[in-house]
């Protein structure tokens, strides 16, 4: 493992070799899990120093670093090169610029397009072309939304050349909270 990757609000980790064969990603759903999950892969590996225990990666909420444009995750580099990061701003963006993009009624501004929760779910939206399952549940200041993440290739990793086979989020359905009444939840 040259490379421990937190996805987005921590519903996922990436493990990632020397080349694009040796990608890993591990879907935990839960942001608890996730850096459990990483938590114990470093006492395993490599690391005898405490040092990292304290890093925002593998105590702070997941969600919360995500979803704020101010706060910081730095990455953190471990002797023998091991690499725990996260790419939360540079993910954030893209997906508010793709949020945006597919907004038609309360459409902010770019700027003004406030992510306030971002989660994975099983949902089925059917249409009459198509049915099709989303995974990602989006919520903003005006929009309610689902998003197919494709968290196995993205975001691109630094260490490996590749060329993914589809856009990062796709499959894009968001309407507009105004023109909800009320949004059902099962256990």
């Amino acid at each position: 493992i040259k490379e421990i990757h937190i996805g987005f609000a921590g519903q996922n980790v990436r493990l990632l070799g020397p080349t694009e064969n040796s990608i890993l990603t591990i879907c935990t759903f839960n942001k608890h899990l996730s850096q459990e999950l990483c938590r114990t892969l470093l006492r395993v590996v490599s690391c005898k120093s405490a040092n990292y225990k304290s890093h925002p990666l593998l105590q702070a909420d997941l969600m919360q670093l995500s979803l704020d444009w101010r706060s910081d995750a730095p990455d953190l580099l471990l002797p023998g090169g091991l690499l725990v990061t996260c790419k939360f701003k540079k993910i954030l963006a893209d997906l508010v610029y793709v949020l945006h993009g597919n907004m038609v009624k309360d459409k902010p501004s770019l700027g003004d397009v406030n992510l306030l929760l971002y989660t994975t779910v099983v949902a089925e939206v059917t249409s009459h072309t198509h049915s099709t399952s989303f995974t990602q549940f989006v919520l903003t200041d005006t929009q309610v939304g689902l998003v197919q993440e494709d968290s196995v290739f993205f975001p691109l990793p630094d260490s490996i050349v590749m060329v993914p086979k589809r856009a990062q989020f796709d499959k894009i359905v968001l309407r507009s909270r105004s023109d909800l009444r009320c949004v059902l939840v099962a256990e």
